[in-house]
């Protein structure tokens, strides 16, 4: 499919059988948003800035706790600010790639495997960076990361399909 722009500012969808369908400016102003990848960039950062708050506050509540219970030692300044700004940033990135999704062009499980191995590789730079993970524990935290990747994207997949199977239920009640 293809569109065609004719000289009076209307715009038709040529199928390729030839076949041509005029396309409404609302429309054409849709699909136009949904394939610029601007957007992408747009969304990410709306994304990220959303939700990267959540990172240094959640690092924060477990110093807390792991201090309260003498397993972290008082920390340092310069540490302090190095984890807060690190965690900000792996924050940002983590909500922000779910903006992948919204990326039509994109299929689904190539977004999935997108969001995926920036995801790895977000947390995994993150806590070698801070010393949170050593190198040697690295299979040990990428088995981890994979298999409950995959398992939360297993339950989002069967969540999905029960919806779906209600949708279907309801609209053959709707037909019949």
């Amino acid at each position: 499919m293809q569109f065609d722009v004719q000289f009076s500012g209307a715009v038709d969808a040529v199928f390729k059988s030839g076949y041509r369908d005029y396309v409404s400016r609302r429309c054409f102003a849709e699909l136009k948003r949904r394939l610029n990848y601007k957007n992408f960039m747009k969304d990410f950062g709306k994304r990220g800035m959303l939700f990267a708050w959540l990172g240094p506050v959640i690092l924060c509540i477990v110093w807390y706790l792991l201090n309260r219970n003498g397993v972290v030692p008082e920390l340092s300044i310069p540490v302090i600010i190095q984890n807060i700004l690190t965690i900000l940033f792996m924050a940002f990135i983590a909500a922000g790639i779910s903006a992948v999704y919204t990326v039509e062009k994109l299929p689904y499980a190539m977004a999935s495997l997108i969001q995926m191995a920036v995801l790895y590789f977000d947390y995994m730079i993150v806590y070698l960076f801070n010393g949170w993970l050593p190198v040697s524990a690295l299979p040990v935290f990428s088995l981890i990361f994979f298999v409950g990747f995959a398992v939360i994207w297993f339950i989002i997949y069967l969540s999905i399909k029960r919806a779906t199977g209600r949708m279907n239920s309801k609209l053959k009640n709707n037909v019949e």
